[in-house]
């Protein structure tokens, strides 16, 4: 089983790297494209900001739960 966790790990970091590529490789020039280069960026930094106060607040509530069952 833990093979298979490894290999998840990869699988979505190569599906995270892909979707990444494609924002950049299409979705950006097309929102460049339109003018409005400030609100675009801002935008943009601010889905990123929110998802990542977003996934640590999910991983402080995935630590407290393992707290119950793990000495950390």
């Amino acid at each position: 089983m833990k093979g298979f966790a490894e290999m998840l790990a990869i699988g979505l970091g190569f599906g995270g790297g892909a979707m990444l590529y494609v924002t950049v490789k299409e979705v950006f020039p097309e929102a460049y494209s339109e003018g409005n280069t400030f609100f675009t960026t801002l935008s943009f930094l601010f889905g990123m900001l929110t998802m990542l106060f977003l996934d640590t607040i999910d991983m402080l509530t995935y630590l407290q739960k393992c707290k119950q069952f793990f000495i950390l």
